[in-house]
């Protein structure tokens, strides 16, 4: 049976690249988040974006996609965490 996690990135994002939208998706679920800036790319800050479902428990495979780059790049991406509920 499917569970619900929390999504938490960690980035860092320069304020001259601020616009950008990415998708994270494991399988059909997917949360969409456009990131603020944190000041600078090696200023790093952790934000809550949404939540996934993940279908099965054991490996699966989460995708990170860009929507939108207005800037010089979308993010400076440091990490992924799902909690679970």
């Amino acid at each position: 049976s499917a569970r619900l996690y929390r999504v938490e990135i960690e980035y860092a994002l320069a304020p001259d690249s601020i616009g950008s939208e990415i998708e994270i998706r494991c399988g059909e679920s997917k949360v969409s988040f456009s990131p603020p800036s944190t000041g600078s790319w090696t200023k790093f800050q952790k934000q809550e974006i949404g939540e996934l479902q993940v279908a099965k428990f054991g490996v699966a495979q989460l995708e990170v996609r860009a929507l939108k780059k207005p800037g010089t790049a979308v993010m400076n991406l440091r990490s992924i965490r799902l909690r679970s509920e």
